[in-house]
C-alpha cells in the first residue's frame, strides 16, 4: 500500500481509499449521484430501513461535524464503496469513542482486499484522533471474519474494537 498524501491509500490493483475531512464535502457533491446508488443498495442489502438521500446527508453531516468520510474508488475513481466516522465523548465513562454508522462495498466490484484496508484505516483514524475504542453498528453478524480481522467484540449487532492495543 502506498500513500499518496496521509488522506488517499493506494492498494494493489490501483484502488485507492480516499479520507474526506473537514471542507471536503466538494468530493461528495462530484459523487452524490453514484453515492446515492451506492446507499440504495447499503440499505437494501443490509436489509435496513431509510432513504438513501439521507445516507448522503449523512455523510455530508459528518464532514461538517468533525467526522470522516471515505470513498473507495478504483484506479479510475469509479466508486466501489463509502464509509464514515465520527468522535464523541462516551457518556458514562467521558473517553472518546468513535462510531462507524456505515461502511458498504459493492460487493462483486471491490477487490477482497479492500473491506479490511477500509477498516484497518478507519481505525487508524480513530486511534490517531485519541479514542479509546470504536463501535461499528451492522444487522450482520459475521462474528468471525470482524474478530479475526481487528479484534471486535461483538455485542449483538455493534462490535467494539478496542484501540489501545493493536489488534490484526
Amino acid at each position: 500500500m502506498n500513500a499518496v498524501d496521509e488522506r488517499i491509500q493506494i492498494l494493489a490493483g490501483g484502488v485507492r481509499l480516499v479520507r474526506l475531512e473537514g471542507d471536503d464535502s466538494a468530493w461528495l457533491r462530484e459523487y452524490a449521484p453514484i453515492l446515492r446508488v451506492a446507499a440504495k443498495d447499503f440499505l437494501t442489502r443490509g436489509h435496513q430501513p431509510g432513504e438513501a438521500t439521507r445516507v448522503v446527508a449523512e455523510l455530508d453531516d459528518a464532514l461538517t461535524h468533525g467526522g470522516a468520510v471515505w470513498l473507495v474508488v478504483d484506479s479510475q475513481y469509479r466508486l466501489l464503496g463509502f464509509a464514515s466516522a465520527r468522535l464523541r465523548q462516551a457518556a458514562w465513562s467521558g473517553s472518546l469513542v468513535a462510531e462507524f454508522p456505515c461502511a458498504y462495498m459493492y460487493p462483486r466490484k471491490s477487490p477482497r482486499a479492500a473491506f479490511p484496508a477500509l477498516f484497518r484505516a478507519m481505525l487508524d483514524w480513530a486511534r490517531a484522533g485519541g479514542a479509546t475504542s470504536a463501535f461499528y453498528t451492522t444487522r450482520r453478524t459475521e462474528a468471525r471474519a470482524l474478530r479475526k480481522l481487528t479484534g471486535a467484540v461483538p455485542v449483538a449487532a455493534i462490535y467494539e474494537f478496542p484501540l489501545e492495543a493493536s489488534h490484526g
